[in-house]
């Protein structure tokens, strides 16, 4: 069983940035409420909270995708029949817009962006070597 964090991109960090300067210039200009800084960085901390917590696993040829507890699916690793690198800010259980797609089924797709990429294709093609994978270079 192998566990792949979700990649966090450039663009997650710097929303997380803003947020934090944003709040912080707020309190400052405000005043420190006790309130008002459980309020402002609540969301902050929920976010932090999803990319924590998304992750993908490979277990006994299935694979399994987790986004905190928004998100969760099973997807036997034989259903798979292509990957395509893709840039995409649809949503969908990735911290990063830099996202694999994985075809499944006749129609069916999801993306994900794992950390180790590499290691991660490698590790689906042990299991089903059938997987048509288009990288961009």
């Amino acid at each position: 069983m192998n566990t792949y964090k979700s990649r966090v991109g450039i663009e997650m960090k710097i929303i997380l940035l803003l947020m934090c300067l944003f709040n912080l210039y707020i309190l400052i200009t405000e005043g420190f409420h006790f309130f008002l800084l459980i309020l402002m960085f609540s969301p902050i901390v929920f976010i932090i909270y999803v990319i924590n917590q998304t992750y993908y696993q490979i277990k006994n040829e299935v694979l399994y995708i987790k986004s905190s507890f928004f998100f969760r699916e099973e997807l036997p690793i034989n259903r798979i029949r292509k990957i395509d690198e893709v840039i995409n800010i649809i949503n969908s259980p990735a911290m990063s817009i830099k996202r694999l797609e994985l075809f499944y089924g006749k129609y069916d797709s999801i993306m994900i962006s794992p950390k180790h990429q590499e290691q991660f294709i490698s590790e689906l093609l042990s299991v089903n070597n059938n997987i048509e994978i288009k990288l961009k270079k």
